[in-house]
């Protein structure tokens, strides 16, 4: 049979010592579909997409995307944090090279990529500009970058 979700959670369970976050949550989502994660302050909305984006594991249960536990060399996956935590001394290119230079990749390699990502976010033009000079959703592409 072939599984036709997008994304699969299935008996997910995550607690933070004794406090129990997710339990038992199962879901799954088709291509195409549109999906809201709502609900009070504190009950797991942050730690389910943490989860998803591959941030954090579960305790125990199940979590596909495309067949295959989430990977973001392999899948499109984007988290932004509800506060933006950018380096206020880093502009935007400096900001987003910061991951590429911690991993030790060439200089050329880092400005190739991040001029790419740049481009993608639609943040061309503003790689001088640091985080006070931003508004709150350049800030957000920029650090979903």
């Amino acid at each position: 049979m072939v599984n036709l979700d997008k994304i699969l959670v299935k008996e997910l369970l995550k607690s933070f010592g004794n406090l129990k976050v997710l339990d038992n949550v199962t879901f799954s989502v088709k291509e195409g579909e549109f999906l809201c994660i709502v609900g009070p302050t504190g009950c797991g909305k942050t730690t389910l997409l943490k989860i998803l984006a591959n941030l954090i594991e579960a305790d125990s249960g199940e979590v596909l995307i495309d067949g295959s536990p989430p990977n973001p060399k392999l899948h499109k996956i984007g988290y932004v944090p509800q506060s933006i935590s950018l380096m206020p001394w880093r502009n935007v290119y400096s900001n987003i090279k910061l991951g590429l230079e911690l991993r030790g990749v060439k200089e050329a390699e880092i400005f190739r990529r991040v001029m790419e990502v740049i481009n993608l976010v639609g943040l061309a033009g503003f790689e001088n500009y640091f985080p006070h000079q931003l508004s709150l959703g350049m800030k957000a592409r920029a650090e979903a970058a």
